[in-house]
């Protein structure tokens, strides 16, 4: 009975602080899980506010962007305007030419050929406007990609480039409807006419469309005239295509070329008094 009686005491005892273990155990597990939440939470909160940060610095490059584009396109329709100022004050200086006699038959031809490219200048601006607004429209930050921006930016280029040189074109018309005027050399006042001994100028050479076997050549002449091609990859140059037309703009469609060949090119044009210019030039196809 007394064996008994100390070994409830010695329970008593030690159950206690079993008890107390388990509980400091327990309320350890409790207070580590509290820690782990706050921190995720303050991990979450910190990666939120970075992507807050990180998309609003991608919406004000956007802008910038955006903004930029649209400075280019207002510069864009004042070279247009400009130009067109041009072409209407070269038109009524014509008007009064030809009320003294002269001949601006070739200069109201480049007025024609400026009007065509300023129009085609001013769809290609247009569609660069609608570019940019779709491109921003449907493109966010939370989707966009750098490969998209980068598409983006060298579309808009392009573009840029291609309307451009459009209105370089427009203008050089106008340069040459003001050069092809000739006040006094058919200027029906006069008795006598002087004879037309300038041969015509020939310009804007472009090859497109280059291929293994084709290839385009274009030029512009300052006045009416007739064009001739003669191409090969040996001198003297014995195939050509011929346009017995008179015409300021010239382009000619080669066939039949070889590929991965270099070919030398001799341009022709005669005007109306058989004067003659010619120039030479080269383009190599394709593979």
């Amino acid at each position: 009975m007394k064996k008994f009686l100390i070994v409830m005491l010695m329970a008593s005892i030690v159950s206690p602080t079993f008890v107390f273990a388990d509980n400091k155990s327990e309320r350890d597990k409790e207070q580590e899980s509290r820690k782990s939440t706050h921190m995720a939470e303050k991990s979450e909160k910190k990666e939120n506010k970075e992507e807050d940060h990180k998309e609003k610095r991608e919406n004000k490059e956007e802008q910038r962007i955006q903004k930029e584009m649209k400075r280019t396109v207002v510069r864009l329709e004042a070279a247009i305007a400009r130009v067109q100022r041009l072409s209407d004050r070269v038109a009524e200086r014509l008007t009064k030419y030809e009320a003294r006699g002269v001949n601006t038959t070739a200069s109201r031809a480049h007025l024609v050929e400026a009007k065509s490219k300023l129009a085609l200048a001013q769809v290609k601006v247009q569609a660069i406007k609608l570019s940019i607004e779709t491109s921003f429209a449907t493109t966010t930050p939370a989707t966009a990609t750098s490969t998209t921006a980068k598409d983006t930016k060298r579309a808009f280029k392009t573009a840029v480039k291609s309307a451009t040189e459009t209105i370089k074109e427009a203008h050089q018309h106008v340069a040459l409807a003001i050069s092809s005027a000739k006040p006094g050399r058919n200027d029906g006042s006069h008795a006598t006419t002087t004879p037309d001994t300038t041969a015509p100028v020939i310009s804007l050479i472009t090859k497109t469309g280059v291929a293994s076997t084709t290839a385009t050549v274009s030029w512009n002449t300052n006045e009416l005239a007739t064009g001739k091609l003669f191409y090969g990859t040996t001198t003297p140059l014995t195939a050509f295509v011929f346009n017995a037309s008179s015409t300021l703009a010239h382009t000619f469609n080669l066939t039949g070329l070889t590929a991965s060949t270099t070919y030398q090119l001799l341009l022709e044009s005669k005007d109306a008094a058989g004067n003659t210019a010619t120039t030479t030039s080269s383009l190599m196809t394709t593979i």
